[in-house]
């Protein structure tokens, strides 16, 4: 059973109070905060408080979802927690305008935290903003999402993330489970110190049993997309991300200190690592090139922990702007980055000449260079200027998160250079590929599909098709069969009843009544994998 609730920000601690919120699976609106009344409360923690005090210990740890307006604005002055049960924050229609949670000063004049988890929660197209006060300002604070839990799970899947400090993720739980999945990050971190902050992922207080990070944009992130200091994660997984301008200063983007196995793969990246290496900095670091590689072991702590890992380094494309290459060639002092530290090689898993490759690609749509940001920090050849503190970098002028678009020319050879010829990369940006990718299937060209008539053992015809297609396939051994159908946002519309086949070449003809005019994506699936898919185009 479901229930829907709209609480107002005057009346909802009475209207919570009289309702019935017994049910287990209730779906509760919150609405937005209401800037007519001038009302400064932090609606969403506020309401969250209520509900669950209404609920009672028995429904504190049901599965309550809370359903936030689109579009709507919700003032957090103080942070946002769950103690003894799954928070679970959803906009309420997924592909709406995003809800945006915004930090407000408290009524003691300052600014909490944003998140202070306790538990297990889920963020599902949700924005959060660490901004202080109004979107337009420039104003950060050291936000750290904090994950304080042992052994909790947190998940952000859709979700825009931007504008702190410090960091985006902070665990300080033992053994927690993080996904970011098909989120924005962006403007990470505080240019005035380019030392630290601006952190993704920060899980260095203790031991992390799993970080994936997979169909992310990040851009502008000012020190680390996973940072350990030395502490162990069991599983890392950076698959399929794309990045802009991350402009670390004294350390890798990706900086492990010991890891049980890790894949590091189809991923592209412009201006990776924006402030280069320098010999200057080697005040803490005895290996600069090394401590600002790619990918790196943090050598401060001892490798002989990491020598039974595994790391994988595959199809990444990391390149820069013609800019930055200039600008290295014009200092003594600063150069080109390494790619993986030498002290990952042990336990490096395939051919590190795999790893990583150069092609500049254009961005439909990303933040341009941060133009005069490294002459901040080299404003002459002078090693010792590289100690000096920068200037407050015009931050008001970086794109905002919702206005990035992160594909890039279709011929470009990263189009097809990530594992089974799919697009580097975030794939929210190829819409078509991704919905094969979810599929697990193979990526075909529409041209090429739209020119298909029968031939060899496999084919879809006529395609387009009417009301019915015909689709002829081979099993090159015995086993299940079953033809599905899905859209091109991977949910599946039909799906033909799994049959056991010998080996050999077979037609079925299938039904398309209930399917509108369009582009869809058909699969055969075997009992060993997918064995073909292909677009079918309806008329």
């Amino acid at each position: 059973m479901k229930k829907l609730y709209q609480i107002s920000i005057a009346l909802a601690i009475g209207f919570l109070l009289s309702a019935s919120l017994a049910s287990s699976q209730d779906e509760i609106k919150i609405a937005a905060t209401d800037f007519t009344g001038g009302v400064v409360a932090s609606i969403l923690t506020d309401s969250i408080e209520a509900i669950l005090a209404q609920r009672g210990t028995e429904g504190k740890d049901s599965n309550v979802v809370f359903l936030l307006s689109n579009g709507g604005v919700y003032f957090a002055t103080r942070p946002i927690t769950n103690s003894g049960f799954h928070l679970r924050l959803y906009a309420e229609d997924p592909d709406g305008a995003k809800p945006v949670i915004l930090l407000k000063q408290n009524s003691a004049g300052g600014w909490n935290n944003m998140l202070d988890l306790q538990d297990d929660a889920t963020f599902m197209n949700i924005h959060i903003n660490s901004m202080k006060g109004v979107p337009s300002g420039t104003d950060y604070d050291s936000n750290k999402n904090g994950i304080k839990k042992n052994n909790s799970r947190v998940v952000f899947d859709g979700c825009y993330l931007e504008r702190s400090k410090r960091a985006t993720v902070y665990i300080t739980g033992l053994n927690t489970k993080v996904y970011l999945r098909n989120c924005r990050i962006g403007n990470m971190g505080s240019v005035p110190d380019v030392r630290g902050f601006g952190d993704v992922v920060d899980c260095r207080s203790l031991e992390t049993d799993t970080v994936v990070v997979q169909n992310c944009t990040m851009y502008d992130i000012g020190y680390h997309i996973l940072r350990t200091h030395g502490n162990h994660v069991k599983y890392f997984n950076f698959d399929h991300n794309t990045g802009v301008n991350w402009y670390s200063r004294v350390a890798a983007p990706i900086s492990m200190g010991t890891v049980g196995e890790a894949f590091i793969t189809n991923n592209i990246a412009q201006n990776p690592d924006y402030f280069g290496s320098s010999d200057a900095w080697n005040i803490e670091y005895e290996d600069t090139i090394d401590q600002t590689s790619f990918v790196m072991l943090d050598t401060s702590y001892s490798l002989a922990h990491s020598l039974e890992g595994k790391v994988t380094v595959r199809n990444n494309n990391f390149f820069y702007d013609d800019a930055i290459l200039n600008f290295y060639n014009t200092r003594s002092v600063v150069r080109k980055p390494g790619e993986i530290a030498n002290n990952i090689i042990p336990i490096l898993q395939g051919d590190p000449a795999d790893a990583f490759f150069e092609e500049q690609v254009e961005f439909t749509k990303v933040p341009p260079m941060l133009e005069g940001l490294q002459d901040l920090i080299y404003p002459t050849d002078d090693p010792a200027d590289a100690e000096n503190k920068p200037a407050i970098f015009a931050f008001d002028t970086i794109i905002g998160i919702q206005f990035i678009d992160a594909s890039y020319p279709t011929s470009s050879l990263s189009y097809t250079a990530a594992d089974r010829r799919f697009p580097l990369g975030d794939l929210n940006w190829f819409p078509e590929q991704k919905a094969i990718w979810e599929a697990g299937a193979f990526p075909v060209s529409v041209e090429g599909v739209k020119r298909n008539s029968f031939k060899g053992a496999f084919a879809v015809y006529p395609n387009p098709a009417g009301t019915t297609t015909t689709m002829q396939y081979s099993m090159s051994e015995p086993g299940e069969s079953q033809i599905m159908i899905y859209d091109l946002n991977g949910r599946l519309l039909q799906s033909v009843e799994k049959t056991n086949l010998e080996a050999g070449i077979y037609k079925v003809e299938i039904s398309l009544e209930g399917l509108e005019s369009g582009a869809y994506l058909i699969v055969h699936k075997t009992g060993y994998g997918v064995h073909n898919a292909t677009y079918l185009i309806k008329k």
